[in-house]
């Protein structure tokens, strides 16, 4: 699990670098690449956006894990209500959807 989110971080670090590049280069080819156009620069915002924050939640997902995996933490998981454990699951899974929407929008860009 832990070798997931490290991968999922590289992956987010390399949208990222991608993203930075986008947005601070000319096009090398106007007509062929025109991404210099402003709903272009929003898309790549977003996608900039949405890779910090896939790289800064799953840091932090990474950090928490990995201290927080001994049996008597996973046993408190069968006493707690359900929209804490869904709830749960969803910031488990955010830097994935992070990762999904600027991949997303980086391809659109």
């Amino acid at each position: 699990m832990v070798n997931r989110f490290q991968n999922s971080n590289i992956t987010a670090g390399l949208v990222l670098a991608t993203t930075s590049l986008f947005l601070s280069s000319v096009p090398p080819i106007e007509h062929l690449m025109a991404y210099n156009s402003s709903i272009s620069y929003l898309f790549a915002m977003v996608s900039f956006s949405a890779a910090l924050l896939s790289v800064i939640s799953g840091a932090s997902v990474l950090v928490i894990y990995e201290t927080s995996t001994s049996n008597k933490d996973m046993e408190t998981l069968k006493h707690m209500p359900r929209h804490h454990i869904i709830a749960l699951l969803l910031w488990l899974a955010y830097p994935s959807i992070c990762l999904s929407v600027a991949t997303f929008c980086l391809f659109v860009c």
